[in-house]
């Protein structure tokens, strides 16, 4: 089997360059989305946090590291949303999981766990048999867990299964 080559893989991240026409695209809440975070948390500095790992989840398949967020998207959820703070540096780690499974809830995604890591495994053996590429197999599990609803994990982790 071929060693991996990060260009092959489908790991998704975040958008390069990330133009003001691509962060509209991909990140103006809903009024939806608006009411939920409203509802869901009462602190400004939260409800940024909260509305980036909102609209950040669905286009990576997991839940960035605040810092990790492009200022750009950021500012731009802040401003969209009528929210006078525009950084995460303030978002605590606790309130970020507690919005992490609410999140998950509201999307109707799973968590990473012992089941998700035996689905990619079991995808991973399927096609190996005719795939040539480490990054084949990588981007099957990626398929197959957003597939079935799965938060992904760290490529770390996929790498380590494959």
């Amino acid at each position: 089997m071929t060693k991996s080559n990060p260009s092959l893989l489908a790991y998704p991240q975040f958008p390069d360059p990330l133009t003001e026409k691509v962060i509209r695209e991909l990140f103006t809440p809903t009024p939806d989305e608006l009411r939920w975070v409203w509802h869901t948390s009462s602190v400004t500095e939260a409800r940024l946090g909260l509305l980036c790992l909102l609209k950040s989840f669905p286009l990576l398949g997991r839940f960035p590291v605040p810092a990790s967020i492009p200022a750009s998207i950021a500012n731009f959820l802040a401003q969209h949303a009528g929210l006078t703070v525009s950084t995460l540096a303030e978002y605590p780690k606790r309130t970020r999981l507690r919005h992490q499974v609410e999140i998950r809830r509201y999307l109707g995604v799973h968590a990473w766990s012992a089941a998700a890591a035996a689905l990619a495994t079991e995808t991973m053996q399927r096609i190996v048999g005719g795939r040539a590429h480490f990054s084949d197999l990588i981007n099957g599990a990626i398929e197959t867990l957003i597939g079935a609803h799965y938060e992904l994990p760290a490529l770390s982790t996929l790498r380590r299964l494959a």
